[in-house]
């Protein structure tokens, strides 16, 4: 018996030897568990599920707009990470918002965006010992085949919310749960045309782009412009909007913006964040009001289809804009129409133009229209660089009093080889796509710089400053100087000299132009 005791304890240790010898990973005890919980339009955030239940609806056509997904890793080293496909922004690893993972929510909250795609992958020093499969519910398709370790699943270029979705996790080289065929489809389009219309508006921007059936407008001129810019757009056949993108809040960029919001019916408006006090600018938020909109704020990155274009906004990056010069808050927008690119600046300025190409996004287009009506504030040579474009558009006012287009813009066009169109000697200019080659309805300019038309001298009020100096006025916290009675000084505006304003390191204001 003794024997048989000293035997059992011998083959005992042995085993625990055995045992401590093998990795913690080989001994879980099974296959590691998905949980996934989506936000559900009208539902909020449901339950958990796991092991390939449903989580969402079917039957309502309610999309799903966030979803978190976490690990029962059973022992392993595993992590899970996903990255979904959202309406107005694109896959979020093409954007500052990256790959989830470990339960952190992928998708919005209180913005109304659909999810249109996902993917998800395991991570960790175990991920190969097992494939995670992954089946959506998409709109007008239902259940569509499952995709595993990464792989897409969902749609692309139709504009198809998501449903619902199933996931589990198997052991790697395991049978699928089921079909494996169309997780995800793309839609390639049949290219027809592209119309981008650069109207005639004077010391203004209106831009009406068309493709198939949809519309986007870029800006509406100045007040004065609102008949030409409203009959334009009619004698096109347009009567809805899909988008309006309003680069800023200048009179010459939003003027006749209310009676176009009055005028048609409108899918989506941007704005960006920057505010003005003038009427003008309250007038337009009273319109949309009316209409029971709301304004989108651009996110740099973010896309949205118009038909079978791709809009890309390139900015304003946020922290790159000032509320003291509004320029710097113009909306810029990249239009890819299959190989052939468009880009719209509003009145992005140098250090937008810089900020930009800092981001790291692909800014080479075809047609560029020119920023700031071609002032000097805008079109680096570093910006020019990074577009490269083909043509330029420079909408501008006949003998208008600014001098735009600058000489110093014009050569800077000529010397990199661009083709130049300008609205003060060609008129409405029409540029239209076939998704491979671009034609116009005129021929480029002679590109002459504009001469600007000599305005009276006032009869100077007496003061004590000395004719070389005199008043200006500034506010705490801005980098211009102003006249006194400038719409973009605010109440609280402090006195200066203008010799104290230029050492201070201040530049005048492009609208007073002090």
């Amino acid at each position: 018996m003794k024997k048989s005791i000293q035997k059992f304890s011998v083959l005992l240790l042995a085993l625990l030897l055995i045992v401590g010898m093998i990795p913690a990973s080989v001994m879980a005890a099974s296959t590691p568990t998905a949980s996934y919980c989506t936000h559900v339009q009208n539902v909020g955030w449901q339950d958990y599920k796991s092991n390939g239940v449903m989580s969402g609806t079917e039957g309502k056509s309610y999309r799903l707009e966030g979803i978190k997904i976490k690990l029962d890793t059973q022992g392993y080293d595993l992590g899970v990470s996903y990255q979904t496909h959202i309406e107005n922004i694109g896959w979020e690893a093409d954007t500052s918002r990256g790959w989830k993972a470990n339960d952190v929510m992928s998708g919005t909250e209180g913005l109304s965006y659909r999810l249109e795609g996902i993917q998800i992958k395991l991570t960790g020093a175990d991920a190969s010992k097992f494939d995670i499969y992954y089946q959506v519910h998409a709109q007008n398709i239902g259940w569509m085949g499952w995709a595993k370790n990464g792989e897409s699943a969902g749609t692309a270029g139709f504009s198809y919310r998501l449903e619902g979705i199933k996931i589990v996790i198997v052991p790697a080289g395991s049978a699928a749960p089921g079909s494996t065929e169309k997780p995800f489809v793309k839609n390639t389009p049949t290219y027809g045309k592209l119309k981008v219309s650069y109207i005639d508006v004077g010391q203004a921007d209106s831009i009406l782009i068309q493709q198939g059936d949809h519309a986007m407008l870029i800006d509406a001129g100045n007040n004065d412009d609102a008949n030409t810019v409203k009959n334009y757009i009619s004698n096109q056949g347009v009567s809805v909007l899909d988008y309006v993108i309003c680069t800023h809040p200048h009179e010459d960029h939003i003027g006749a913006m209310d009676y176009i919001v009055n005028s048609f019916n409108i899918g989506k408006i941007y704005l960006p964040e920057a505010m003005a006090t003038t009427q003008t600018f309250q007038d337009l938020l009273t319109a949309v009001a009316n209409k029971g909109m709301q304004f989108n704020s651009p996110v740099a990155g973010s896309s949205f289809m118009l038909g079978d274009a791709t809009c890309t906004i390139l900015g304003p990056i946020e922290g790159n804009w000032n509320q003291e010069d509004l320029n710097t808050s113009s909306i810029v927008l990249k239009v890819d129409y299959n190989n052939n690119s468009f880009m719209f600046t509003g009145d992005a300025e140098a250090v937008n133009e810089a900020a930009m190409i800092n981001s790291g996004r692909d800014m080479n287009v075809d047609v560029l229209k020119v920023g700031h009506h071609g002032s000097t504030s805008s079109t680096t040579q570093a910006f020019l660089d990074a577009t490269s474009p083909s043509y330029a558009i420079i909408s501008v006012g006949v003998g208008n009093t600014y001098g735009h287009p600058a000489a110093s813009t014009i050569t800077r066009l000529q010397n990199n080889g661009e083709k130049i169109f300008r609205t003060d000697q060609n008129g409405t200019i029409v540029a239209t796509s076939d998704g491979t080659n671009i034609s116009f309805n005129v021929n480029p300019t002679n590109p002459v710089p504009v001469t600007p038309t000599p305005t009276p001298t006032p009869t100077p009020t007496p003061t004590p400053e000395t004719p070389m100096d005199y008043t200006v006025y500034k506010t705490t916290s801005g980098t211009k100087y102003h006249r006194d009675g400038c719409s973009y000084l605010s109440k609280s505006k402090i006195a200066i000299m203008k010799s104290a304003a230029i050492a201070q390191g201040l530049g005048p204001c492009s609208k007073c132009n002090p």
